[in-house]
């Protein structure tokens, strides 16, 4: 039978630190630095990414704002007699278009009924071979 152990008699398996000797654990400073680096990173990645709305994205609230912008022109004739609020077609399709312009976006307006603006936004890709 072979026994192992140290030189004092003591077996290192079983030898357990004493919690009462006074170790404690500690941070290194890297390692507080390195992980605050981290975590800002990581944010700036993630609010970034989140901030920044894609093509298409801009292109939908453009055509969103271009309808609004239309919404405003109404016939105030009919308005103010309390016969409902119908759209100006031509002014309603004049300031659609004017936002979608301004915007920098390509689309096409139409009204259905003086009640309804519809905005259709359109985005063209080219890939290069």
């Amino acid at each position: 039978m072979t026994h192992s152990g140290n030189a004092d008699g003591s077996n290192a398996l079983l030898d357990y630190p004493n919690p009462d000797e006074g170790d404690r654990g500690s941070l290194s400073l890297f390692a507080v630095v390195a992980t605050v680096a981290l975590i800002v990173i990581i944010g700036l990645v993630v609010d970034g990414w989140w901030q920044s709305p894609s093509a298409t994205t801009q292109r939908q609230e453009a055509a969103r704002q271009a309808a609004r912008a239309g919404g405003q022109a109404i016939q105030a004739s009919t308005a103010v007699r309390g016969q409902g609020a119908t759209a100006d077609n031509g002014a309603a399709r004049s300031a659609a278009e004017s936002y979608l312009i301004s915007a920098g976006v390509a689309g096409t307006v139409s009204i259905q009924g003086g009640t309804t603006i519809i905005v259709n936004s359109t985005e063209s890709y080219t890939q290069s071979s």
